[in-house]
């Protein structure tokens, strides 16, 4: 899930392949909802369309205010500060 222009859904996906390494990518712009609009609204949207239970779920965002966020609705959320953050994050759920 990530906030961004149409530009990501038709440039940035298809250029770097990332549609071969998430099971689905939901961009904002293609549900017309901010992460933060709407009281999560567009958490809602995503999980529905892809039978998602977000109570089972994890988020990992660099907003903290989104991360509080989905935390309404999911199970952990995780506020990343770079890249090596984001990386042990990860590793951390994948031994759990």
């Amino acid at each position: 899930m990530t906030d961004n222009m149409d530009c990501f859904t038709r440039f940035t996906v298809p250029s770097l392949n990332l549609d071969h390494y998430f099971d689905a990518i939901a961009s904002s712009s293609d549900y017309g909802l901010l992460k933060k609009e709407n009281n999560g609204a567009f958490f809602k949207a995503v999980a529905g369309e892809h039978d998602i239970n977000l109570s089972e779920s994890f988020f990992i965002d660099d907003g903290k205010n989104t991360c509080e966020l989905f935390e309404i609705f999911g199970k952990k959320s995780f506020n990343t500060t770079s890249l090596r953050h984001t990386k042990d994050i990860l590793n951390h759920l994948i031994k759990t």
